[in-house]
C-alpha cells in the first residue's frame, strides 16, 4: 500500500511539473507516466485484468476536474482548479477528450517518447524498473558512496593512529633500553685486574687503578689510595701544593 501511495505521489508531481512547464502533448505524456508508475493498471504495460483501471481513473479525474471548472466562478481557484466560463456540457466533452489522450499515452502513442525521457531526466522524474525514481536511486547510490568514503576515512585514521602509537612505543622502548644499558663515567670494578681489563676504577691498600692504569703509592700511602689524594693528584700537581713548594723556595 505504501508503494502505491509513493507511486501516486510521483505521478502527481510529474503531471504537475509537466503541466506547469506547458509540455507538448501533456495529456499523453502524463498518461505514459501513469503507466510507468502503475504498469499493472494501464493497458500500455503488462496486460492484466486490472489494466482498465488506469483509463477509468483518468476519465473520472478529467471529467471531475473539467466539471468543477465549469461550476466555479471564472478565475476562482479551488484545490488547484481554476474556474472558467465554459458550460458544463462543453466541460464534459473536454474532459472526455483529455481522458482519451491520457489513455493513448498509456499505450505509448500520440507523443514523442524521446522527448518525454529527456524531460524526465532533466527534472529527475525518470522511473527505474522497480517503479522508483531513477533520481532517488542515484541519490541512494551517492549516499552509499559517501558512507563507504566515510568508513574508509575512519579506517585510514585508525591505521594512522595505530602507526603513531606503535612509533611512540618503539621510541619509548629505545629510551628504556638506553637507560638500562647506560653506565656512569665512574665505573667501579671488583679488582685491579677487572679495572685494568675494563678501564674501570678500583682502589685497595696503597694501589689505585684508574682508567685501566694501576699506581702504587707506596706502603705508607694507603689513605691516599683509598679515594684520597691519589684521585686528585693532577689537581695538586698542576698549580697546587707542588707549585707552592716549587715557587715558594722549598724545592730547588
Amino acid at each position: 500500500m505504501a508503494n502505491l501511495w509513493d507511486n501516486w505521489k510521483q505521478h502527481a508531481e510529474a503531471s504537475h511539473i509537466m503541466k506547469g512547464q506547458s509540455v507538448k502533448d501533456y495529456h499523453q505524456k502524463s498518461g505514459h507516466n501513469f503507466d510507468l508508475n502503475f504498469p499493472g493498471l494501464a493497458p500500455g504495460g503488462v496486460h492484466t485484468p486490472t489494466s482498465f483501471i488506469g483509463p477509468t481513473l483518468g476519465t473520472g479525474y478529467q471529467l471531475a476536474q473539467e466539471g468543477l471548472r465549469s461550476i466555479l466562478p471564472e478565475g476562482k481557484n479551488f484545490l488547484g482548479v481554476t474556474g472558467t466560463n465554459i458550460g458544463f456540457i462543453d466541460a464534459m466533452k473536454s474532459g472526455l477528450e483529455q481522458a482519451k489522450l491520457n489513455t493513448l499515452g498509456m499505450t505509448k502513442q500520440g507523443f514523442n517518447v524521446d522527448e518525454y525521457n529527456e524531460f524526465a531526466n532533466r527534472f529527475g522524474l525518470a522511473i527505474d524498473q522497480k517503479g522508483h525514481r531513477a533520481q532517488q536511486f542515484k541519490q541512494q547510490q551517492l549516499m552509499n558512496r559517501r558512507k563507504q568514503d566515510m568508513q574508509q576515512r575512519i579506517r585510514e585514521a585508525e591505521a594512522a593512529a595505530k602507526a603513531k602509537a606503535e612509533k611512540k612505543r618503539i621510541e619509548q622502548e629505545k629510551i628504556k633500553t638506553a637507560q638500562k644499558n647506560w653506565k656512569p663515567t665512574y665505573n667501579p670494578a671488583s679488582s685491579h685486574a677487572e679495572a685494568q681489563a675494563t678501564g674501570g676504577d678500583y682502589h685497595s691498600g696503597h694501589e689505585s687503578t684508574v682508567g685501566g692504569q694501576t699506581t702504587d703509592w707506596g706502603p705508607s700511602s694507603h689513605m691516599i689510595a683509598r679515594g684520597g689524594l691519589a684521585q686528585h693528584a693532577p689537581r695538586y700537581a698542576n698549580g697546587g701544593l707542588i707549585d707552592f713548594f716549587r715557587y715558594g723556595g722549598f724545592i730547588g
